[in-house]
């Protein structure tokens, strides 16, 4: 087996941000610094601090505040890769954000510093526009984020019963959908049938919607709290947007969701409302709205290395031949779980993958350089789905511990058991690619 190791990062609790952000520019030309520098500060309200190399950062960061570093990969002393591989051993530092900043030719450079969980990169001579652009997203990531203690929601274990109280039936079933992957769910139109049952049989959860006209959902959720045989449910509500901020100052309820029928604005309010492990067991989940945005997010990325279409089916497009295949793997840790981005294709495909993306002909291709290329590919696609989770709503930034080639495996062993997402794909030249998002066995970690 081949593997390509990156460090193991643990998350750390993430204190409240404060009143001003800093940003470090690395790069061992003064000019280059300097224009950085003046652009940062004349678009945003930070501090700008400065290094001149890999060691001089490394430095600054253990003894500075550091909330985004810009940094060179070309660089003397210690170089932008050697610096990132410090900065992601380290416990303390292995989630800051970084945008690399590279020149044409660093294209291998680029391709390991993504390895090593780089957020965005910006390739020299760059706009000011451009500038701005990325690092208005990574402070505003920054700022969106919550803090440790706005993160540390209730758990919901698999065990726990959870009542829905809601009078429209459709909002009803999407949130017997999404926390029926795992608990036990029971839906009522109204909040009397609910309260007879939670008081004839407690449940460990009680989620408040839309109430009838006879009382609010403020006013049944201070009736529960009364109720002496009710002290250990813990209440969620869900209201619109607009009021969520004004009733989680109440601080009547355990967790406040979005009421909306939009499954991606319910599965971002998620991300105030529950611990890490709930959360991920809730998000990172076949049926989930931001699962499939992973799968397209995927599939565009597939497009831009072919240079055509990829056509992707819920289900394999035709019969699979016994055949070699190769198989890359990518484990994501979020929390305590542990969840694999996993690529299988057959031979041919892989060889058309190398071809692509070393910008060369196949039968020139030796089997490391394939391997090499499969591994790359399968690292990026973790990327892209850990990005597309942050972006909707995980409380904490996701390490991506390492990748696996395992190469050519025979015939396709049987994957119909696989817990989580898959799709298939089919390339240019008719090979199928199969994608997959799921949980790791803890067996298996």
């Amino acid at each position: 087996m081949n593997a390509v190791p990156l460090p193991t990062t643990t998350l750390p609790s993430r204190a409240a941000a404060p009143a001003r952000l800093r940003v470090l520019v690395v790069d061992d030309e003064p000019s280059m610094r300097m224009l950085i520098r003046r652009l940062v500060e004349r678009d945003f309200d930070v501090d700008v601090a400065e290094a001149d190399d890999g060691l001089s950062a490394l430095d600054r960061i253990l003894t500075e505040q550091v909330d985004l570093m810009l940094l060179d990969l070309s660089m003397r002393v210690i170089d932008g890769i050697e610096t990132l591989e410090c900065i992601r051993r380290s416990r303390t530092f292995a989630h800051l954000p970084v945008i690399v900043l590279t020149g044409q030719a660093d294209e291998d450079r680029v391709r390991r510093a993504m390895l090593l969980g780089v957020r965005d990169v910006l390739a020299k001579p760059f706009t000011a526009d451009a500038l701005r652009e990325r690092v208005s997203r990574m402070l505003r990531d920054h700022v969106d984020a919550p803090d440790a203690a706005e993160a540390a929601g209730p758990e919901v274990a698999l065990s726990d019963r959870m009542l829905v109280v809601d009078a429209d039936p459709e909002f009803r079933a999407m949130a017997a959908r999404h926390f029926g992957r795992i608990c036990a769910v029971e839906t009522f139109d109204n909040e009397f049938a609910a309260l007879a049952r939670c008081l004839a049989s407690p449940a460990e959860y009680l989620l408040i919607g839309s109430t009838s006209e006879l009382t609010s959902t403020e006013g049944f959720a201070r009736k529960v709290r009364k109720a002496a045989d009710l002290g250990s449910v813990k209440l969620i509500a869900a209201v619109p947007a607009s009021e969520v901020d004004a009733v989680r100052a109440q601080h009547l309820f355990d967790a406040v969701l979005v009421r909306s029928l939009r499954g991606f604005a319910f599965e971002r309010s998620l991300r105030r409302a529950f611990g890490e492990e709930t959360l991920a067991r809730l998000v990172l989940h076949p049926e989930s709205t931001c699962i499939h945005v992973c799968f397209d997010v995927i599939q565009a990325g597939l497009k831009q290395l072919f240079g055509r279409a990829i056509d992707a089916y819920d289900a394999p497009p035709r019969p699979m031949a016994r055949t070699q295949w190769v198989v890359a793997t990518a484990e994501i840790g979020i929390g305590q779980a542990a969840w694999e981005v996993r690529l299988r294709c057959p031979m041919a495909a892989a060889l058309e993958i190398a071809a692509a993306s070393l910008h060369t002909e196949t039968d020139v291709l030796a089997e490391a350089r394939m391997m090499s290329a499969v591994g790359r590919l399968v690292s990026t696609h973790a990327q892209q789905v850990r990005t597309a989770l942050l972006e909707r709503g995980l409380t904490s930034q996701p390490g991506l511990s390492c990748v696996n080639v395992l190469g050519a495996l025979g015939a396709l062993p049987d994957v119909t058991e696989t817990l989580g997402a898959r799709r298939w794909y089919l390339t240019p030249r008719d090979g199928i690619i199969t994608i997959e998002i799921a949980p790791v066995p803890d067996g298996l970690r």
